[in-house]
């Protein structure tokens, strides 16, 4: 992913779109792009990587199982609330 680090915010945030639809085979519905824009908003396109290969490691492939993972790194202090990351 480090090739996609120049690419603008705009261009992120498409390419992680992109990145779903194909880990998961198939365009997303509109409640998957919405529950994404949300968590674009919330946390670091990095983080957002991670949950979604985690989820396909095993072979979960839904959005309500990539939340659970959200929701449990939080619990267990790996990323804030808001973790958006940044510049620095």
């Amino acid at each position: 992913y480090s090739a996609r680090t120049s690419l603008s915010p705009k261009a992120l945030e498409q390419s992680l779109f992109d990145l779903f639809e194909e880990e998961f085979g198939r365009p997303l519905s509109s409640s998957e792009l919405a529950s994404l824009q949300e968590w674009t908003s919330r946390y670091d396109n990095a983080v957002l990587v991670r949950a979604l290969k985690e989820a396909s490691m095993y072979k979960k492939l839904n959005f309500a199982y990539i939340q659970r993972i959200l929701s449990e790194w939080q619990k267990k202090g790996l990323i804030g609330p808001e973790d958006k990351g940044g510049n620095g």
